[in-house]
């Protein structure tokens, strides 16, 4: 009986002590999630922690060499350098001063938090802390959140949360990537910059020392401000990495020498400002998911750069009233853009900022390349049809070329390398406003958002506006054969291609027409293309030269517009991308002198030695020629006109005006509308684009107009008004009604 009762007492006390197990076990195990669980859903950590955050950047040419530094988030200098890239110094520096036990705790050092809460008891006054360096990474997450105790158990609660999620290797590199060192300077990538001139993964111990103890009191302790108190704070971290890593600084000696950079930038002596700006804007456009981008390798050549630079600065001293200039050069193999120089003032604090390369100008000449490229592509003519270079009245102006001379007809090269007016405008009229505008859109320009009724034959002559950066991306689509590119300013970016509105034989042709005519001030010109050109009122001068290697687009003028005498592109802007060539061809002796068309390109066609175009059953002594293969160049129609005169007269009018000594027909003036009037009559100028013996009437009534422009009174009332060709009999009308006010 007492053996039995003894048993059930053993019985009875084992259960009460599995009871008090399972008691301290469930209390231990619902401690501990808690523990894991309430911090964060108490306090969540944000999604990204620096990810919103802007690096500094730093924009290299193509050799990697620095040509400018930008501010990153808050106007701070910032950059992001992996941790496998910095010096194992400041890993061993920045642990030993801030986190010895880093890799043994979870967020929180128990053991710190020990000894600061008796250091603190016993001084009666906060003597030390117990920050892990993931508690200082969730503190750099929040910079702007007031002091307390809310704010540390947040801190406390992200840090746990920061060590579940994260690696220690990664909350190392964000501690060190974003820890304060004085002033703007954020991270130890930007401090060895600033203090040391160097790059973060090239810092010695004793300097890897006075970095590390910065943060601490970054304004306080600035080696630059306050380089007593900085000693002592590296003898501090010199004494603990002693302590912690006796093997390897055991005679490591305080001490340290500042090469510390007074700016980042050094003065820009290049002008190469504005294209950083666009190769930083290329790099936030192409902005993906991963490791910030703090080194932008670009394509600029800086031997260009300074090439360019200068061959615009003697190019703008010898003009009287030009203060600007501007440039691009393109490599054309990869469409990169290897110099760009957007002002000569960029130091100007009112206009300095101002990139000539990316503003809209009047185009002068620089389209008419493009437009006898759409009028081959037609087969509307071929270098060697003739085109009238004879007097022409275009809306309310009257172009003339810059010799104020006319050449009556000539052969279409002579007309583009000579760049007369009246030969353009009619092209252009043959190949249609509309049609032209489509066509130079798809070539890249984006600025012609008028109506063609608006622009008319003057888009030929400077009606348009272009930019350098447009002209560039063009020029280098005729250099590259019509394998269009959109340029590009880093070394990491693939240039996207775009269609051609041109054949490759077409380009081929328009670059030996081009080429056709020595680059002046090059002593060999190696197959250079080029082309001028200058604004209406002497504003911008314009010069377009390229070969297989390189495109040179030059602009001098003045940024608010105003004129000046020498600003003419042939003699100005011309002596300017020479010089520019001479140069680059100094620097790849190797370019080749090939011609850019290829015979492959072309096929033979018989012409009319007359009018340059195909010779038809009419054409008396047909020449041998060359046609762009694919493209059926149009009959010549004058033989057939002068020779075949049983055709009516409406079979004998030319179809355009590309090759005819007589214009299409066309009223530019009156307007067929209402005219408002005081007055019994109104005076209203008369023109039109044709012959100069056109003859017009008025109800059928021959009017006193003196050729093909004058000014008349008409009368109240409503009026038809009709020109002919007496020549081929050719007509054009319209109708108009001029009345009072009411």
């Amino acid at each position: 009986m007492r053996r039995t009762g003894h048993v059930i007492r053993r019985v009875i006390r084992s259960q009460a002590a599995r009871r008090r197990l399972l008691v301290v076990l469930s209390l231990f195990i619902g401690l501990r999630l808690a523990w894991l669980w309430l911090p964060g859903h108490l306090y969540p950590l944000p999604d990204t922690l620096f990810e919103t955050r802007d690096y500094a950047r730093i924009v290299t040419d193509n050799r990697d060499n620095p040509i400018r530094w930008e501010l990153g988030w808050r106007e701070s200098w910032r950059f992001h350098v992996p941790l496998v890239d910095m010096s194992p110094h400041l890993i061993h520096a920045t642990l030993a001063a801030e986190d010895s036990r880093f890799h043994a705790h979870n967020g929180i050092d128990w053991r710190s938090v020990a000894r600061a809460v008796r250091d603190n008891l016993l001084s009666r006054r906060v003597r030390s802390g117990a920050s892990t360096l993931s508690m200082q990474v969730a503190r750099m997450r929040m910079p702007d959140s007031p002091r307390g105790w809310r704010r540390k158990i947040q801190q406390t609660a992200w840090a746990l949360t920061i060590e579940r999620r994260y690696s220690k290797n990664w909350i190392l590199a964000a501690y060190l990537n974003n820890a304060p060192y004085g002033g703007n300077i954020v991270g130890a990538p930007a401090a060895a910059e600033k203090y040391f001139s160097k790059s973060v993964s090239d810092l010695t111990a004793a300097e890897a020392a006075l970095l590390a103890g910065l943060p601490q009191r970054p304004s306080a302790l600035r080696p630059d401000r306050y380089p007593d108190r900085a000693l002592d704070r590296q003898n501090y971290v010199i004494t603990r990495m002693r302590t912690v890593y006796p093997d390897l600084y055991a005679d490591l000696t305080a001490g340290f020498h500042l090469q510390a950079r007074r700016s980042f930038n050094d003065p820009d002596t290049t002008g190469a400002l504005h294209f950083c700006r666009l190769a930083l804007r290329e790099a936030d456009g192409n902005k993906s998911r991963g490791s910030p981008r703090t080194r932008l390798s670009t394509t600029l050549d800086s031997s260009a750069q300074a090439l360019l630079f200068a061959a615009l600065r003697r190019g703008v001293s010898r003009l009287e009233g030009v203060k600007d200039g501007g440039g691009v050069i393109v490599a054309n193999a990869s469409a990169s853009v290897i110099a760009l120089v957007g002002t000569l003032d960029a130091g100007d604090a009112s206009d300095g900022m101002v990139n000539t390369c990316a503003a809209p100008r009047s185009s002068g000449s620089t389209l008419k390349p493009f437009i006898y490229a759409a009028a081959i592509e037609k087969g509307l003519l071929l270098p060697a049809t003739r085109l009238n270079d004879s007097p022409l009245v275009i809306g309310n102006y009257k172009p003339e070329n810059y010799s104020g001379e006319f050449s009556g007809m000539i052969p279409a090269v002579d007309a583009l390398v000579q760049s007369l007016n009246t030969p353009a405008a009619r092209v252009l009229a043959a190949v249609g406003v509309g049609d032209m505008i489509e066509t130079l859109e798809r070539c890249g320009f984006s600025h012609l958002t008028r109506g063609a009724e608006d622009y008319g034959l003057s888009l030929a002559l400077g009606g348009g506006e272009v930019t350098t950066l447009e002209l560039a991306a063009a020029y280098c689509g005729l250099a590259r054969k019509g394998d269009c590119k959109a340029l590009i300013f880093l070394k990491e970016s693939s240039a996207l291609s775009t269609a051609s509105p041109f054949s490759k034989g077409t380009i081929a042709m328009i670059s030996e027409m081009l080429a056709s005519s020595p680059l002046p001030g090059l002593a060999e010109s190696r197959g250079v293309s080029w082309k001028t050109g200058t604004s209406n009122g002497f504003r911008d001068a314009w010069s377009c030269a390229y070969n297989q290697d390189y495109t040179v687009i030059i602009w001098l003028g003045n940024k608010n517009g105003d004129a000046a005498a020498g600003l003419i592109g042939a003699e100005s802007a011309l002596p300017v991308a020479a010089e520019v060539f001479a140069g680059l061809m100094r620097e790849t002796p190797s370019t080749t002198s090939d011609t850019m068309a290829s015979d492959s390109l072309f096929e033979p066609v018989r012409l009319c030695e007359k009018s340059g175009l195909r010779a038809g059953p009419f054409c008396a002594a047909p020449v041998d020629s060359r046609g762009v293969k694919g493209i059926s160049l149009r009959e010549c129609f004058i033989c057939r006109r002068l020779l075949d005169t049983s055709l009516p007269a409406s079979e004998n009018t030319p179809a355009s005006a590309v090759s005819a000594g007589h214009d299409k027909l066309t009223i530019l003036s009156p307007a067929p509308q209402v005219y408002f009037t005081r007055e019994s009559h109104l005076s209203l100028h008369v023109r039109g684009s044709g012959p100069a013996a056109t003859r017009w009437f008025n109800n059928g009534e021959l009017l006193p107009v003196n050729g093909n422009a004058d000014m008349v009174d008409f009368p109240l009332g409503k009026h038809h008004i009709t020109a002919m060709n007496p020549d081929n009999g050719q007509t054009a009308s319209i109708a108009f009604e001029v009345k009072n006010y009411d």
